[in-house]
């Protein structure tokens, strides 16, 4: 039985928020006005039943009426003219207000319903904030005037005051309701938006500092990333180190083998230095076949040692190519960074050491 009515309530749903083909108008707005309308039938129903329990069969006829009407802007939206069912909606929840303030009174309550209806078209509408800003002058305007002729004029049917106090609650419930409804909705749409425009965001900051090949810092990210490494511990006099790799001999490699077989020597390279970064410092693809390599909290000995662990691992490393075997070496020179001078200093003395290591016989460390 439960899932009968879940597969009901599931295709209910499905025929509620269908899409329109018109490629002029949205779904959102369609959607809405659905809502909008089914709760005002419903509205007119409960008003109905109250009615007449207490014998107010006119105004009860006039409910039904209205049921009809509100269904009717309902059915315009399955129709691709969402627009003029929007029209018509405003239309026609201006008329009924207004019909049931001559015959009720001002004391009814219908017309709160004039902030959902300012809701409903500031929602569903794509005009800008001065079309908006309009419509609610003049609804307020609107609602004034209601006022004013009421003060002025007797309402034609006078409710009991517990049929007055039973209309009011109905009222309240579904005037909340509406608006909980225009607002669950436009927020939603705004929520989703705003993710994706976060989602997009991140991805397009993290496609911008990411070298595409590597998946490792670009240049200008690690650049960044030390300038904010360096403002960050100017005041504690934390140092750490800087060092810059080679692959000896890159250019044979890609002779040989191809540069996709290049490609694939310096993803493996990036791959060994993101897992041995870990918790130490980062790696970036510096350019070409070079590579530079920040250790946070190393002095320039301690990061020595950590070059000599990859420099060997490196060396044993054979990168399947088909049915080839590539073995690399690389070759790394290395500068502490003590405050003393820039990081452009301090970036360049360790490449001068990279090629003290190149002219010295290659694959070694140089501090």
């Amino acid at each position: 039985m439960g899932t009968k009515i879940s597969n009901l309530l599931s295709r209910v749903w499905e025929f509620i928020n269908k899409d329109v083909e018109n490629a002029n108008e949205t779904k959102k707005a369609s959607v809405i006005m659905r809502l909008y309308t089914l709760i005002m039938c419903a509205y007119f129903v409960c008003q109905t039943v109250l009615l007449v329990i207490y014998g107010n069969h006119i105004i009860a006829l006039a409910g039904v009426l209205f049921f009809f009407i509100y269904l009717l802007g309902f059915a315009i939206t399955y129709l691709n003219e969402t627009k003029v069912a929007l029209n018509y909606a405003h239309l026609t929840t201006i008329v009924w207000i207004i019909f049931y303030i001559y015959l009720l009174g001002w004391d009814c309550g219908v017309q709160h319903f004039l902030f959902v209806l300012l809701a409903f078209i500031c929602v569903t509408s794509h005009r800008g904030a001065k079309y908006k800003g309009l419509i609610a002058a003049c609804l307020c305007i609107f609602r004034i005037i209601l006022y004013a002729w009421c003060k002025l004029n007797m309402p034609v049917i006078v409710l009991e005051t517990s049929a007055g106090a039973a209309y009011q609650i109905i009222n309240t419930i579904f005037i909340f309701g509406e608006l909980t409804m225009i607002m669950i909705s436009f927020s939603q749409d705004s929520i989703a938006m705003e993710k994706k425009l976060i989602a997009y965001n991140e991805e397009v900051r993290y496609m911008a500092s990411i070298d595409p090949l590597t998946k490792l810092y670009n240049r200008r990210a690690m650049m960044g990333y030390i300038n904010s490494l360096t403002d960050e511990r100017r005041n504690e006099r934390k140092w750490f180190s800087i060092a810059i790799g080679d692959i000896d001999f890159f250019k044979r490699v890609n002779d040989t083998y191809g540069h996709d077989a290049g490609d694939e020597v310096l993803k493996m390279v990036a791959d060994i230095f993101s897992v041995a970064m870990k918790g130490k410092g980062r790696a970036a693809r510096w350019g070409g076949e070079e590579f530079l390599l920040i250790f946070e909290d190393a002095n320039g000995d301690e990061a020595f040692v950590e070059l000599e662990t990859l420099r060997m691992r490196l060396q044993k490393q054979k990168i399947k190519y088909g049915d080839k075997d590539i073995s690399i070496t690389m070759t790394f020179g290395v500068e502490e960074y003590d405050f003393g001078r820039d990081v452009e200093a301090t970036i360049n003395s360790a490449d001068k050491k990279l090629y003290m290591g190149k002219s010295s016989g290659r694959n070694k460390v140089v501090y």
